[in-house]
């Protein structure tokens, strides 16, 4: 898959490329907020299991 098929606002925090105020800036909101820290990691952690690789197969082993 391509990351934004992946990857979205729910499951990660986006900054722009070069821009190191706004990586240090989304750092220190994640430090101060665990909470958006954890739903963000929970978020990922199902996003990771419904696209690996296990789960894309089981999807297309039918098709075999």
């Amino acid at each position: 898959p391509v990351i934004h098929e992946v990857l979205s606002d729910h499951n990660a925090i986006f900054c722009p490329p070069g821009d190191l105020q706004a990586c240090k800036s989304a750092l220190s909101e994640l430090k101060e907020n665990p909470g958006k820290r954890d739903a963000l990691a929970a978020a990922s952690r199902k996003t990771a299991e419904k696209d690996s690789k296990g789960a894309r197969g089981m999807v297309v082993l039918p098709y075999v």
